[in-house]
C-alpha cells in the first residue's frame, strides 16, 4: 500500500510540474523570454491582391520611382500650424482623423523619396467597412496637398502598359502644376 501511495504522489508531482511549464509557456514569445505585450507577427503585410499589385509596380514602373506600401497618412501628412490657428482647428482631432488610416501605395522619387502619386486598390475583398466615407476623406485630402490619386480596381490580371501609362501621366501632369 505505501509503494502505491508514492507512485500516486510521483504522478500527481508530475501532472503539477507539466501544468506549471505550461502556463509558463503560455507567458513567453518565441525566443523563450517574458512578453508582456499581446501582439504577435502577421504572416504577410500585404494580401494576395496586393501583393500581386505591388510586384507589377516594382516591375513596371521605372527605375526613377521608389514604391511603398502601406503609408500612413500620417507619416505623408503634416499639420499646417497656421491653417489650425487661423480656423481656431484642434491639432490633436485632426491628427487623429489621419492617425489610423493608411493608402495602399505611396509613389516617390527614388532620388528624394519626394511623394509623387498615391494608388489604392479598390475592391479587394479584405477591405470593405466604411469604405465609401474613406475613400471620399481620402479623395478630399489628397486633392488639397496636391497628391494625384489613382485608383485601380483590384483584379487577378493588370495590363502593366496601362498602369504604367496612368502613373506617369498623373505626375507629369502634377509635375507641370
Amino acid at each position: 500500500m505505501p509503494g502505491l501511495l508514492i507512485i500516486l504522489v510521483i504522478i500527481y508531482a508530475v501532472v503539477v510540474l507539466v501544468w506549471i511549464i505550461d502556463r509558463i509557456r503560455e507567458n513567453r514569445g518565441p525566443i523563450g523570454r517574458e512578453t508582456f505585450w499581446p501582439y504577435r507577427k502577421k504572416e504577410f503585410l500585404l494580401t494576395q491582391t496586393e501583393k500581386r499589385f505591388y510586384h507589377l509596380l516594382e516591375n513596371t514602373l521605372s527605375k526613377g520611382y521608389h514604391v511603398f506600401p502601406k503609408v500612413r497618412l500620417l507619416d505623408m501628412l503634416h499639420l499646417d500650424r497656421e491653417m489650425i490657428g487661423k480656423k481656431k482647428l484642434n491639432p490633436e482631432k485632426m491628427l487623429a482623423r489621419i492617425r489610423q488610416k493608411h493608402v495602399d501605395f505611396l509613389i516617390t522619387s527614388r532620388l528624394n523619396v519626394r511623394p509623387l502619386l498615391v494608388i489604392e486598390l479598390d475592391g479587394d475583398p479584405g477591405d470593405t467597412r466604411g469604405r465609401e466615407f474613406r475613400d471620399e476623406f481620402l479623395n478630399e485630402i489628397l486633392s488639397d496637398v496636391n497628391l494625384p490619386l489613382l485608383r485601380v480596381r483590384a483584379a487577378y490580371y493588370y495590363d502593366e502598359r496601362k498602369i504604367a501609362a496612368d502613373v506617369n501621366e498623373l505626375i507629369n501632369k502634377n509635375r507641370s502644376k
